[in-house]
């Protein structure tokens, strides 16, 4: 698997990063690359407000990641959101860092935080690691 970027966190947490997608998850600084039975798995990482508008706006359902890897909830619940997004092949996943993009995420006051959008519009938010919370919220996004 070539790599574009290896992201480390100094949890030990590595998460490998090809064309601006997550495409695999290691912990203990190795790449190890998962491989889930309901599909490929993949978290876009957007770098701009503008580039997750246009994903926003060309997909029908999707789901951003609003965190940043430097707190442990979010280094926590990231391979779980890696996993999802396999499950969920009809939702987008999106990863947003809010450090990266602060000035752009001044509204966020716990991460992670999930938002949700269907057919451009907002529709939901779950703020916290509570993957069992993060699920049933994406049921109900894929389901609409």
């Amino acid at each position: 698997m070539q790599m574009s970027s290896v992201l480390n966190t100094s949890w030990g947490f590595s998460l490998a990063v090809a064309g601006g997608v997550v495409v695999g998850v290691g912990l203990i600084g190795a790449i190890a690359e998962l491989v889930f039975p309901r599909g490929k798995p993949s978290v876009r990482d957007v770098s701009s407000v503008a580039e997750m508008k246009q994903i926003i706006a060309e997909n029908e359902r999707v789901v951003v990641h609003c965190g940043s890897m430097q707190y442990e909830p979010c280094q926590i619940v990231q391979p779980y959101f890696l996993e999802l997004s396999a499950e969920f092949s009809n939702i987008k996943f999106l990863y947003a860092d809010i450090d990266r993009m602060n000035k752009d995420f001044k509204d966020i006051t716990k991460v992670p935080t999930f938002r949700m959008f269907y057919k451009g519009q907002f529709i939901n938010e779950i703020s916290g690691a509570d993957i069992e919370n993060i699920m049933a919220a994406l049921s109900e996004l894929s389901s609409q």
